[in-house]
């Protein structure tokens, strides 16, 4: 008998988190914002609150969640998760993203260049850069996508409104955290059967 290869790790705790089996699993989401694309489509950002139950234990793990939707009446949409601790890397990445694209452009680059960040969840925020010698200006998007997707692409200010939006998020999730707001009350335990 041939044994299979083991299933891959997730990428994130939130996504290990909800893959547990036997056991009562609680989902809860808060929205943050809306970051529209220049063309039909969205990103979301929510945070998220994970809450296991087995028995009398109760673990929760903390996150976001980003949904990208393309396109419009047929959209397809993909999702990211993000864990908490990921946050403040992921905020320096979009700050250094912000911070270079300003720079290149002031430079003049001839080039094409692309830069890209890619969080454990497969979110990832970037943006292309190119000198258009006909018009003297440069071509550039930012762009992101969700879980491997579709991109969906933005004007220059959407690094700033991506950003913003997940230091919201973040400030949200260490309060809950930390109890000073309960996103709601701890789950009563099961029944005993038997």
């Amino acid at each position: 008998m041939t044994q299979s290869n083991p299933a891959p790790e997730s990428g994130t705790k939130a996504q290990a988190f909800i893959a547990r089996k036997g056991a009562l699993v609680m989902k809860e989401f808060h929205p943050i914002s809306t970051v529209e694309s220049v063309y039909d489509g969205e990103m979301e950002i929510e945070t998220l609150v994970f809450s296991v139950m087995r028995g009398h234990q109760v673990d929760r793990t903390y996150g976001v969640k980003v949904t990208c939707r393309t396109g419009d009446e047929d959209y397809q949409q993909d999702v990211s998760l993000v864990d908490l601790d990921e946050l403040p890397e992921l905020l320096d990445g979009l700050r250094y993203l912000d911070e270079k694209y300003t720079q290149l452009t002031s430079v003049g680059i001839t080039d094409y260049t692309e830069l890209n960040y890619r969080t454990k969840g497969l979110f990832s925020v970037g943006f292309y850069l190119q000198f258009n010698s006909v018009n003297r200006s440069f071509d550039s998007r930012v762009f992101s996508s969700c879980n491997g997707g579709e991109s969906l692409f933005f004007e220059r200010e959407a690094i700033l409104r991506i950003l913003n939006s997940l230091v919201s998020a973040q400030q949200y999730l260490v309060t809950i955290s930390e109890g000073s707001i309960s996103s709601r009350p701890p789950l009563p335990p099961p029944p005993l059967i038997g």
